[in-house]
Protein backbone atom coordinates (compact mmCIF):
# COMPACT_ATOMS: atom_id res chain seq x y z
CA UNK A 1 0.00 0.00 0.00
CA UNK A 2 1.33 3.44 -0.95
CA UNK A 3 -0.18 6.87 -0.41
CA UNK A 4 1.43 10.00 -1.83
CA UNK A 5 0.83 13.55 -0.65
CA UNK A 6 2.57 16.38 -2.51
CA UNK A 7 2.85 20.15 -2.35
CA UNK A 8 4.35 22.60 -4.85
CA UNK A 9 5.84 26.00 -4.09
CA UNK A 10 6.98 28.08 -7.02
CA UNK A 11 7.54 31.63 -5.82
CA UNK A 12 10.01 33.45 -3.63
CA UNK A 13 8.99 36.34 -1.34
CA UNK A 14 10.22 38.77 -4.01
CA UNK A 15 7.93 37.20 -6.58
CA UNK A 16 10.60 35.32 -8.56
CA UNK A 17 10.02 31.68 -9.45
CA UNK A 18 11.85 28.51 -8.54
CA UNK A 19 10.98 24.80 -8.41
CA UNK A 20 10.35 23.30 -4.97
CA UNK A 21 8.31 20.19 -4.36
CA UNK A 22 7.71 18.22 -1.19
CA UNK A 23 6.37 14.70 -1.46
CA UNK A 24 5.38 12.30 1.31
CA UNK A 25 5.21 8.63 0.42
CA UNK A 26 3.60 6.31 2.94
CA UNK A 27 4.32 2.61 2.67
CA UNK A 28 2.69 0.65 5.49
CA UNK A 29 4.82 1.54 8.56
CA UNK A 30 7.47 3.49 6.67
CA UNK A 31 7.40 7.09 5.49
CA UNK A 32 9.63 8.59 2.79
CA UNK A 33 9.86 12.37 2.66
CA UNK A 34 11.31 13.81 -0.53
CA UNK A 35 12.19 17.48 -0.85
CA UNK A 36 13.19 18.76 -4.28
CA UNK A 37 14.57 22.24 -4.97
CA UNK A 38 15.87 22.60 -8.48
CA UNK A 39 18.56 19.97 -8.97
CA UNK A 40 18.85 19.29 -5.22
CA UNK A 41 16.90 16.31 -3.89
CA UNK A 42 16.74 15.40 -0.20
CA UNK A 43 15.13 12.16 0.89
CA UNK A 44 14.38 11.16 4.48
CA UNK A 45 13.24 7.64 5.28
CA UNK A 46 11.34 7.68 8.56
CA UNK A 47 10.32 4.46 10.33
CA UNK A 48 7.07 5.00 12.19
CA UNK A 49 5.40 2.67 14.69
CA UNK A 50 1.96 3.98 13.79
CA UNK A 51 -0.46 3.45 10.96
CA UNK A 52 -0.34 5.65 7.88
CA UNK A 53 -3.64 7.20 8.90
CA UNK A 54 -2.19 8.16 12.30
CA UNK A 55 0.73 9.91 10.63
CA UNK A 56 -1.63 12.10 8.64
CA UNK A 57 -4.35 12.82 11.18
CA UNK A 58 -3.03 12.72 14.76
CA UNK A 59 -2.49 16.12 16.48
CA UNK A 60 0.97 17.32 17.41
CA UNK A 61 2.13 16.02 20.77
CA UNK A 62 4.64 17.54 23.16
CA UNK A 63 7.15 15.26 24.78
CA UNK A 64 7.66 16.04 28.46
CA UNK A 65 10.89 14.78 29.98
CA UNK A 66 10.49 13.88 33.63
CA UNK A 67 12.80 15.98 35.78
CA UNK A 68 15.14 13.89 37.91
CA UNK A 69 15.12 14.34 41.66
CA UNK A 70 18.17 15.69 43.47
CA UNK A 71 18.77 12.27 45.00
CA UNK A 72 18.70 10.64 41.58
CA UNK A 73 21.33 13.11 40.42
CA UNK A 74 23.35 12.52 43.59
CA UNK A 75 23.44 8.76 43.07
CA UNK A 76 23.78 8.79 39.27
CA UNK A 77 26.35 6.07 38.39
CA UNK A 78 27.26 8.05 35.28
CA UNK A 79 28.79 10.71 37.53
CA UNK A 80 31.66 8.62 38.85
CA UNK A 81 34.91 10.51 39.48
CA UNK A 82 36.93 11.02 36.29
CA UNK A 83 40.42 12.36 35.62
CA UNK A 84 40.79 14.50 32.50
CA UNK A 85 44.15 14.87 30.75
CA UNK A 86 44.20 18.55 29.84
CA UNK A 87 47.31 18.13 27.69
CA UNK A 88 45.14 16.16 25.26
CA UNK A 89 41.71 17.76 25.67
CA UNK A 90 42.45 21.31 26.81
CA UNK A 91 44.05 24.37 25.30
CA UNK A 92 47.56 25.57 26.21
CA UNK A 93 45.86 28.34 28.21
CA UNK A 94 43.90 25.75 30.21
CA UNK A 95 47.07 23.77 30.96
CA UNK A 96 48.84 26.95 32.06
CA UNK A 97 45.93 27.85 34.35
CA UNK A 98 44.91 24.47 35.79
CA UNK A 99 47.84 22.14 35.22
CA UNK A 100 48.03 18.90 33.26
CA UNK A 101 45.26 16.89 34.94
CA UNK A 102 41.81 17.83 36.24
CA UNK A 103 39.57 15.74 38.48
CA UNK A 104 35.82 15.77 37.90
CA UNK A 105 34.82 14.38 41.28
CA UNK A 106 31.53 12.56 41.79
CA UNK A 107 28.67 14.13 43.79
CA UNK A 108 29.04 11.34 46.35
CA UNK A 109 32.60 12.40 47.15
CA UNK A 110 31.39 15.90 48.01
CA UNK A 111 28.47 14.40 49.90
CA UNK A 112 30.81 12.43 52.16
CA UNK A 113 32.92 15.47 53.04
CA UNK A 114 29.88 17.66 53.70
CA UNK A 115 28.32 15.02 55.94
CA UNK A 116 31.26 14.92 58.34
CA UNK A 117 31.74 18.61 59.16
CA UNK A 118 31.35 18.90 62.96
CA UNK A 119 29.06 21.31 64.80
CA UNK A 120 30.36 24.86 64.95
CA UNK A 121 32.84 24.36 62.14
CA UNK A 122 32.90 25.24 58.44
CA UNK A 123 34.34 23.68 55.30
CA UNK A 124 34.96 25.65 52.09
CA UNK A 125 34.72 24.41 48.54
CA UNK A 126 38.36 25.46 48.14
CA UNK A 127 39.40 23.05 50.91
CA UNK A 128 37.34 20.24 49.40
CA UNK A 129 38.97 20.75 46.01
CA UNK A 130 42.44 20.84 47.58
CA UNK A 131 41.74 17.59 49.43
CA UNK A 132 40.30 15.83 46.36
CA UNK A 133 43.22 16.87 44.13
CA UNK A 134 45.65 15.49 46.72
CA UNK A 135 43.63 12.28 47.12
CA UNK A 136 43.47 11.57 43.38
CA UNK A 137 46.89 12.99 42.48
CA UNK A 138 45.63 15.60 40.01
CA UNK A 139 46.71 19.16 39.35
CA UNK A 140 43.27 20.55 40.15
CA UNK A 141 39.56 19.80 40.55
CA UNK A 142 36.91 21.07 38.14
CA UNK A 143 35.52 24.25 39.75
CA UNK A 144 32.27 24.21 37.76
CA UNK A 145 31.14 20.70 38.75
CA UNK A 146 32.28 21.35 42.32
CA UNK A 147 29.70 24.12 42.69
CA UNK A 148 26.98 22.14 40.93
CA UNK A 149 27.51 18.97 42.95
CA UNK A 150 27.69 20.77 46.31
CA UNK A 151 24.31 22.32 45.53
CA UNK A 152 22.93 18.89 44.57
CA UNK A 153 24.11 17.42 47.90
CA UNK A 154 22.45 20.19 49.90
CA UNK A 155 19.12 20.01 48.08
CA UNK A 156 19.12 16.19 48.10
CA UNK A 157 19.37 16.21 51.90
CA UNK A 158 16.32 18.44 52.22
CA UNK A 159 14.48 16.46 49.56
CA UNK A 160 14.83 13.24 51.58
CA UNK A 161 14.23 15.12 54.86
CA UNK A 162 17.64 14.14 56.26
CA UNK A 163 18.04 16.53 59.18
CA UNK A 164 21.32 14.90 60.22
CA UNK A 165 23.08 16.11 57.05
CA UNK A 166 24.67 19.51 57.91
CA UNK A 167 24.89 20.95 54.40
CA UNK A 168 24.82 24.54 55.75
CA UNK A 169 28.33 24.05 57.18
CA UNK A 170 29.68 24.15 53.63
CA UNK A 171 30.46 27.55 52.09
CA UNK A 172 32.16 28.80 48.98
CA UNK A 173 35.80 29.87 48.82
CA UNK A 174 36.57 32.81 51.15
CA UNK A 175 33.55 31.93 53.29
CA UNK A 176 30.82 33.11 50.94
CA UNK A 177 27.33 31.67 51.53
CA UNK A 178 25.57 29.66 48.82
CA UNK A 179 22.56 31.26 47.17
CA UNK A 180 21.44 27.98 45.61
CA UNK A 181 21.15 26.12 48.89
CA UNK A 182 17.62 25.37 50.16
CA UNK A 183 15.87 28.63 51.19
CA UNK A 184 18.60 30.68 49.51
CA UNK A 185 21.03 33.04 51.18
CA UNK A 186 18.71 33.97 54.04
CA UNK A 187 18.10 30.32 54.89
CA UNK A 188 21.82 29.54 54.81
CA UNK A 189 22.56 32.57 56.98
CA UNK A 190 19.93 31.63 59.56
CA UNK A 191 21.22 28.06 59.96
CA UNK A 192 24.83 29.21 60.42
CA UNK A 193 23.80 31.80 62.97
CA UNK A 194 22.03 29.15 65.05
CA UNK A 195 25.46 27.48 65.45
CA UNK A 196 27.10 30.68 66.63
CA UNK A 197 28.67 31.97 63.42
CA UNK A 198 28.71 35.67 62.70
CA UNK A 199 27.69 36.52 59.15
CA UNK A 200 28.63 39.81 57.49
CA UNK A 201 27.07 41.30 54.38
CA UNK A 202 29.20 42.72 51.57
CA UNK A 203 27.06 44.18 48.85
CA UNK A 204 24.48 41.52 48.04
CA UNK A 205 26.64 38.65 49.31
CA UNK A 206 27.08 37.10 52.74
CA UNK A 207 30.34 35.83 54.27
CA UNK A 208 31.34 33.96 57.42
CA UNK A 209 33.38 36.31 59.60
CA UNK A 210 36.63 35.02 61.13
CA UNK A 211 36.61 32.12 58.68
CA UNK A 212 40.14 31.01 59.54
CA UNK A 213 39.10 30.29 63.13
CA UNK A 214 36.25 27.93 62.21
CA UNK A 215 37.38 26.42 58.88
CA UNK A 216 38.47 22.78 59.01
CA UNK A 217 41.24 21.17 57.00
CA UNK A 218 40.90 17.63 55.68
Amino acid sequence: MEDKRSSEVNTRPDGSFFDLSVSLYLRDLSALVQIRAGSLILQLDIKALVTTNDILTRPKERVHMARRTYNEMLNDPAKDSTIVDLTRTGSPEAVARYGETMLVASPLEYNEMMRNVPYGMIITTAEMKRHLASKHGTSCVCPLTCGIFVNICANAAVERNDKTFPYWRTVKAKGELCEKFPDGLEGHKALLETEGHKIVKKGKRYFVEDLNEVCIEL
